[in-house]
């Protein structure tokens, strides 16, 4: 097993573990389904990564994060510190290790619609974010305030990991992001009223499909 994908289970464990403590408070004075096989959830990601499957692994991160963004109004930010482990481990699985080569002129297009992704998000979110500022201020932060924030750092930062991905030439980076950004981004953008968050999560699944395109078009070129 490889230094990343040893990683990647750990986190995914990390992840198990902290959902089953969130599980067994939470159930301790709301019973709810969902949460009791929300530790199930993480556990799919740990099988995902022992038997190399990263499909299976990204899955489970989506579900983790439709019930944690389901509950934070009513668990608050707790379900947050399960999915967070679980997000970091998607990252860190090795994916497809051949470098991928694509135009420099079209590797650059794709880089400038990810930045304009990253700002639109960065832009919507602090237009989002004055009134936790308020509260801040008057000490009144609630758990699902944490969350808040959480979503919008998540939302910021999955851009960036995409353009790590295209510099790098590493297209399972883009991907990856991509993918997770779906779910928080149409949830923030349902609960603010907000189009700037799909928007920004719309340039990202763009840039990773133009990305792999490219690369299925320098393929047979050389062929």
């Amino acid at each position: 097993m490889s230094g990343n994908r040893k990683i990647s289970l750990v986190l995914a464990c990390l992840s198990l573990a902290v959902s089953l403590l969130v599980s067994l408070y939470i159930t301790s004075f709301q019973y709810s389904p969902v949460i009791v096989l929300f530790p199930f959830i993480s556990l799919a990601g740990a099988i995902g990564i022992l038997l190399r499957n990263k499909h299976l692994l990204i899955a489970s991160t989506l579900v983790s994060l439709v019930i944690t963004t389901l509950g934070i109004m009513t668990v608050g930010g707790l379900l947050a510190a399960s999915s967070l482990p679980l997000i970091i481990s998607t990252f860190v699985y090795p994916g497809d290790s051949r470098k991928a080569e694509v135009d420099e002129k079209v590797k650059k297009k794709i880089i400038i619609t990810l930045a304009a992704s990253v700002l639109i998000a960065l832009f919507a979110s602090l237009a989002e974010t004055s009134w936790l500022y308020d509260k801040y201020i008057s000490m009144g932060l609630l758990l699902s305030d944490f969350e808040f924030i959480f979503l919008f750092l998540l939302l910021i930062t999955l851009p960036l990991m995409g353009i790590a991905g295209v510099m790098g030439g590493n297209k399972d980076f883009l991907n990856t992001a991509a993918a997770i950004s779906i779910v928080p981004a149409i949830f923030m953008g349902l609960l603010t009223e907000s189009f700037l968050f799909p928007v920004s999560c719309t340039l990202l699944v763009i840039s990773a499909f133009l990305y792999e395109s490219e690369i299925g078009k320098e393929l047979k070129n050389k062929q």
